[in-house]
């Protein structure tokens, strides 16, 4: 039997550490986009606005590498005997954590292209994010309005996904988050 048709334990590592990078972005992205829409200086506002874009990306590329590495090395089987309905709940709210983390960013990806101003997104730098849809007011004002409700529905999921995880730690005692901490089975 090769390695890879053995039944895995614990999580890698590989998906461990895109896991809390992961988590340290996001909750780092939801803060400033709750601080870019308040700031006065004008200067200031552009520049966290950028930074906001630009990690948006990173979030969104760093999401789809998650789940590429999730399907290649994720282990098989439940983590410890949950009643059946924890399984399923466990893997809904997985999978409704990327489809927001994905959605969010496309609807502010969907934003920044449909923007009435003619500001090209800059990606720290680098290269400028090219537009996915044209200049577009009522698109632009869509787009906004999906972004702060899907942003609204991801800070939900990710409070439950935190509640869960607490629970089985200090009410169940078993080993579901210390296998994210530190893996092990």
């Amino acid at each position: 039997m090769s390695m890879m048709d053995q039944p895995r334990q614990g999580w890698p590592g590989a998906i461990r550490l895109l896991h809390w990078m992961s988590a340290v972005m996001i909750l780092t992205m939801l803060a400033v986009g709750t601080i870019m829409v308040r700031v006065d200086d004008t200067g200031i506002r552009f520049d966290l606005y950028q930074s906001h874009k630009a990690f948006g990306i990173v979030v969104l590329s760093v999401t789809v590498l998650r789940l590429l590495v999730r399907l290649m090395l994720a282990p098989r089987g439940p983590s410890v005997p949950d009643p059946r309905w924890q399984s399923y709940a466990a893997s809904a709210a997985h999978v409704a954590l990327y489809l927001l983390v994905v959605a969010v960013a496309l609807s502010g990806w969907t934003m920044a292209s449909a923007t009435p101003l003619p500001i090209p997104t800059s990606v720290f730098g680098l290269f400028n994010l090219p537009a996915i849809v044209p200049r577009d007011l009522s698109t632009y004002t869509l787009a906004k309005t999906w972004h702060g409700w899907l942003t609204k529905a991801l800070l939900a999921v990710i409070l439950l996904h935190v509640a869960a995880a607490l629970k089985h730690h200090l009410l169940d005692r078993d080993t579901v988050l210390t296998r994210m901490i530190r893996g092990g089975t």
